[in-house]
């Protein structure tokens, strides 16, 4: 395999696997749909007033900012931009010798 020398991207900082943003995609809507669920139990069984009113209105609001969410596409790497490494030229091995059959 002839390589040339240069800068690579080094492996740690590459995107991450589709799976893996589909599964992070997953849970932030879990999440939200879980704090919609806290905020609407509330509402109807424990808080009285503007609070009740609060809650309710986040209720109604959450499942549209986390579909929208969800449906956005791939997730921004934390990361920033991918490092690239400097790579120095090593020389190839030489040539092999006579091969030896063993017939």
């Amino acid at each position: 395999m002839n390589r040339r020398p240069g800068k690579v991207q080094v492996v740690t900082t590459a995107r991450r696997s589709a799976a893996d943003d589909i599964s992070a995609r997953q849970r932030h809507y879990i999440y939200a749909m879980t704090i919609r669920t806290v905020a609407l139990v509330l509402a109807i069984f424990v808080l009285h007033g503007p609070v009740r009113f609060i809650a309710l209105v986040a209720g109604m609001v959450l499942p549209f900012f986390s579909v929208t969410t969800a449906n956005a596409g791939p997730l921004p790497d934390s990361g920033g931009a991918p490092e690239l490494v400097q790579v120095e030229e090593r020389p190839a091995l030489p040539p092999g010798g006579p091969s030896i059959d063993m017939e």
